[in-house]
């Protein structure tokens, strides 16, 4: 009987550590992947540039947040907006143009805060009633004062929706095996050097043309593949 009694102990203590591991292990695991159901866009204020944005995700349990990313084509992620666990859906705002949107779910544990994996990106786009690509078709002696300018400094030129985009190919003076990420720190530098010039001609946009939201994008290429691309606001 006693080694009935010493047997029981000896199981019941076990399952009791395998449910305390079990809990512990539920407790700190970061939570699943997001899932995004849909993102739906208003017309973009000519003023900002901007237009009010739903986005609309899955539910998750055992979750303390939501964050929400954002990012223009060719700009970078930025987290726009974070919401409570009970939401669903969230209002951010953004530009005119092609979008992404990310949502990814926060656990905290402790002091610690767990991240689950980013959602699929979910593609959306902002319209405008007026936009810089518009406006620049309308008023062709401005364009081509624009397009002359990016000639005369030996880059290509592109208007797209609100965005002035320069275009500066390699392949012109280099080949692709000079392509190091030594080379590629050195554009960078030279962008950042300039990027007050860059500024001031997106600001002068938006003044200009009375449209908000416009930016300069430059891009270095090598044959039409991107090897740097940095944005202006």
């Amino acid at each position: 009987m006693k080694r009935k009694s010493i047997a029981f102990i000896i199981i019941a203590a076990m399952l009791l550590t395998m449910a305390s591991f079990s809990l512990t292990f539920a407790d700190t695991a970061a939570p699943g992947k997001a899932v995004v159901k849909s993102a739906k866009a208003k017309t973009a204020s000519k003023k900002t540039g901007k237009a009010n944005v739903t986005i609309k995700w899955k539910k998750q349990k055992g979750i303390s947040s939501y964050q929400i990313y954002l990012k223009r084509l060719d700009g970078d992620w930025k987290c726009v907006k974070t919401v409570g666990s009970k939401k669903t859906s969230a209002k951010i705002k953004a530009y005119v143009g092609k979008n992404y949107v990310q949502v990814r779910a926060i656990k905290k544990v402790g002091d610690q805060s767990l991240a689950g994996p980013f959602s699929n990106a979910k593609t959306f786009k902002v319209k405008a009633k007026m936009t810089l690509q518009k406006y620049l078709k309308k008023h062709g002696s401005q364009r081509k004062a624009l397009e002359k300018a990016a000639t005369d400094n030996g880059t290509a030129l592109q208007i797209r929706d609100n965005d002035l985009i320069y275009i500066y190919d390699l392949a012109k003076n280099i080949d692709a095996s000079a392509i190091t990420p030594a080379l590629v720190a050195e554009l960078d530098q030279e962008l950042t050097r300039q990027s007050s010039t860059f500024i001031n001609a997106a600001k002068a946009l938006n003044r200009g043309c009375g449209i908000g939201g416009c930016r300069v994008i430059a891009k270095y290429v090598h044959n039409g593949s991107p090897v740097l691309i940095r944005e202006f606001y």
